[in-house]
């Protein structure tokens, strides 16, 4: 089940050039089973035989615990506000919203969670700024100040995009 229990699809189903604050809503749902499989990763590799450092193991599970209680109610919160909002024009995969959306849901999120073996507990609640400095990258906000991002569009037309920290 942990393997099993990537929220990778939920982000790549989801459609570049969301008005902001469904796309806040939407980073905000996406953001507590990003924190969930994180919490519990660390008990895939410890039952693989890997190395989990001396980790507590059951303190991280415990990073689960307001992500499971919020997840239910926030995900109706943006089922609700998609459906109450008028229909999306879907940004093109070449587009700047669409290095963005890969950038705060693939990247951001995913790595606020498990990012140097953080663990998970990370509920992003507000979307960070991001700044584009060039064609190829700029810098993302967060709690902790700026980061820089990378991003690539390939020769399908399509992004490639990274924040460079663990």
């Amino acid at each position: 089940m942990v393997r099993a229990a990537h929220p990778e699809p939920v982000a790549e189903a989801t459609p570049a050039g969301l008005p902001r604050e469904l796309l806040q809503s939407v980073v905000f749902a996406y953001s507590e089973p990003s924190s969930r499989r994180a919490a519990i990763e660390s008990f895939s590799y410890a039952r693989a035989g890997g190395d989990v450092q001396g980790r507590d193991l059951l303190g991280e599970l415990g990073n689960d615990h307001e992500a499971a209680e919020r997840l239910d109610a926030d995900l109706a919160s943006a089922r609700a506000l998609a459906a109450s909002s008028p229909p999306v024009a879907v940004a093109a995969p070449d587009s700047r919203a669409a290095a963005e959306l890969l950038l705060l849901l693939l990247d951001y999120v995913n790595k606020a969670n498990a990012g140097s073996d953080s663990g998970g507990g990370a509920v992003v609640t507000q979307l960070p700024p991001i700044v584009w400095e060039s064609d190829a990258g700029g810098t993302i906000g967060s709690g902790l100040g700026t980061i820089e991002f990378e991003a690539t569009l390939g020769p399908d037309g399509h992004w490639a995009a990274h924040i460079i920290a663990c």
